[in-house]
């Protein structure tokens, strides 16, 4: 599924443009992959190596009016747990809730 198409920006010297940002196999499937194909390869490569060392990524994309959206790159961060997140999930199960661990993780943390 598609992200939501943004609302337009206009720059000061008044070219419009719209900007966007998600999980990067969300934002991926905005590029032409006939122009892109290499962007988007990199970009798997180098989320799937960021979800390795734990490290959570989002790209951005960028659509000038009349033309296709580009990549304009990742922002990162980390995105551990609480540090009583164990406790927590030991205390929930001891009273039998049985436990999900939800993420918008695809395979690796954050992956492509």
């Amino acid at each position: 599924m598609a992200p939501a198409a943004p609302p337009p920006c206009r720059a000061p010297e008044g070219n419009v443009f719209k900007v966007t940002k998600g999980a990067p196999h969300i934002i991926l499937k905005l590029l032409d992959p006939t122009q892109d194909g290499a962007a988007i390869h990199a970009c798997e490569t180098i989320v799937t190596a960021l979800g390795q060392r734990g490290i959570r990524a989002l790209a951005v994309a960028k659509q000038d009016e009349g033309k296709s959206w580009q990549l304009q790159g990742l922002l990162t961060f980390l995105d551990p747990p609480r540090p009583d997140t164990k406790e927590t999930i030991h205390k929930a199960m001891a009273f039998g809730v049985d436990v999900k661990m939800i993420t918008g993780a695809l395979g690796q943390l954050g992956g492509c």
